[in-house]
């Protein structure tokens, strides 16, 4: 290997905590992975969150070697602000290609919609190893958009580069999980296997190994994490709120909203409408559940995965959810980690039997068990393997 070569990773999107848990564990890994000299490039606010996770996992050792270098990126959370920024980064990430050696490993962070197909057009006269991480984008050709809204406009690049008769060989996608490979080869078969690298999601998780039970207290307390919308099943967590006995359940949402609560009497939202939980309260709300519930579409997750999903196994937390192919395969994994329904009535079904049965107590310390195995699956330290195997 020449001292010359380099990996270059270039997060030209995040800012403060966004993709904060992936980005650490995907550098530790990365790190772990590769003797190659590493400069991480992002916006100062994300490398800061890095940083600050990383010192609280004690792992700021591991990455003393890498060098990080600031971007000045487009920030806010709006769809105008993201707009500016898709298109702001994608220049961005040209220089930084441009301007890098042919000798260096490139590694964009997301599939940016702008970027695509000028990083088509550029690798027909730069010859470069490069990789794109995807994401929840690759689930925007498959979701529909009102054609005045940005994503339409995001799918419609995005799903015109999956489809293109010929992706350029230097350049190759990483997603997340082989579920998800193989859904895209379905839906784009003029993709080439080779042009695919699957690593799992990465993650840093808290080492303790202390079995939880169900708290002995009155009310049973379930509740989603994460940001809450109607896409995500806030019509269901409704419906489930009116039918469960109020004097023994107690539904929480933990994460961020954007609508009027004063109609939502039976559920407790831990934070305002339109504030993002800080990250420490966030754990803190997780903390207090005894099941978190994830109530998203059949059809959802079929080309990306949950950071919540991720949360809840952090914490230890068992699952209730419904039945989809994307929490299939991680129960296909080593076991159950909770309860997969079929629909809402279902799921009220269980949390009745919760409260009755002791047997499910006895369940719940199997589905602990199961996560600490889902932990080291997903450990940044797995990941490490699968990220030598692709020759970064």
């Amino acid at each position: 290997m020449s001292s010359k070569q380099k990996i270059i990773v270039v997060d030209s999107f995040s800012v403060n905590n966004f993709h904060e848990t992936f980005n650490s564990a995907f550098l530790l890994a990365l790190k772990l992975s590769s003797k190659k000299k590493i400069t991480y490039y992002a916006s100062n606010s994300a490398i800061i969150a890095i940083k600050n996770l990383v010192k609280n996992n004690i792992l700021t050792e591991e990455l003393k070697n890498v060098d990080f270098l600031s971007l000045k990126l487009y920030k806010g959370t709006n769809s105008i602000a993201i707009f500016f920024r898709y298109f702001l980064s994608s220049f961005i990430n040209l220089k930084k290609l441009l301007f890098s050696s042919k000798e260096d490993t490139l590694i964009f962070t997301l599939l940016n919609p702008f970027f695509v197909w000028p990083l088509q057009l550029l690798l027909l006269f730069v010859h470069r190893k490069v990789f794109v991480i995807c994401h929840g984008e690759l689930e925007l050709p498959i979701k529909k958009s009102a054609i005045y809204k940005p994503t339409y406009f995001y799918k419609k690049l995005i799903h015109s580069f999956l489809s293109s008769r010929k992706i350029n060989k230097q350049l190759k996608l990483i997603v997340l999980g082989d579920n998800i490979k193989q859904y895209l080869l379905t839906l784009y078969p003029n993709l080439k296997q080779e042009q695919l690298k699957v690593i799992d999601h990465p993650s840093i998780f808290k080492q303790e190994k202390n079995k939880q039970e169900i708290r002995s207290t009155n009310k049973l307390i379930i509740g989603t994490v994460g940001a809450v919308s109607m896409e995500k099943g806030f019509t269901k967590l409704v419906e489930l709120s009116n039918l469960i006995n109020k004097e023994r359940v107690c539904i929480h949402v933990v994460g961020s909203y954007h609508f009027n609560i004063d109609n939502y009497k039976n559920i407790h939202f831990v934070s305002k409408n339109g504030l993002q939980l800080p990250t420490q309260t966030y754990k803190e709300g997780i903390n207090r559940l005894d099941f978190v519930l994830f109530l998203f579409h059949k059809n959802s997750y079929k080309l990306t995965v949950s950071g919540a999903v991720f949360d809840a196994i952090n914490l230890n937390k068992p699952i209730i959810a419904i039945k989809n192919s994307y929490f299939e395969s991680i129960f296909n994994l080593y076991g159950p980690i909770g309860y997969l329904c079929n629909d809402v009535s279902e799921i009220q079904q269980i949390i009745d039997n919760l409260n009755k049965d002791n047997d499910y107590k006895e369940q719940y310390v199997k589905f602990t068990n199961n996560i600490h195995k889902l932990k080291e699956h997903y450990s940044y330290k797995s990941i490490a393997l699968q990220l030598h195997k692709l020759n970064l």
